[in-house]
């Protein structure tokens, strides 16, 4: 699952809805992975940014703040986040790796 070491949020989401019809003795994975990615769907849609947002991470770019974006997330998902949001240029994506940070 997603919050065991997955990456993948998509994956670890018809995991859980599979989960769930097997719990409740439903015999339809399809139904639960086309469940599970309508809800995908459905959540890719309501997410919109703060129209302030770029003009403030354009002024602290150019002031030279560093800019930081914590997550537990896996590096695809969250940097498809950033490019939904027209913030990719805002940030240098770093991962941790083996003790390392890299670029």
């Amino acid at each position: 699952m997603y919050d065991r070491g997955g990456n993948d949020l998509e994956d670890a989401q018809r995991a859980i809805v599979g989960g769930a019809f097997v719990q409740l003795a439903i015999a339809a994975p399809s139904l639960a992975s086309e469940i599970a990615d309508a809800f995908t769907a459905k959540r890719k849609q309501g997410n919109e940014r703060y129209p302030d947002m770029t003009p403030i991470f354009s002024e602290l770019k150019s002031s030279g703040f560093a800019r930081g974006l914590p997550t537990n997330g896996g590096l695809d998902s969250q940097r498809a986040k950033l490019e939904c949001f027209a913030l990719l240029d805002f940030f240098t994506i770093y991962r941790y790796l083996r003790g390392n940070w890299v670029r």
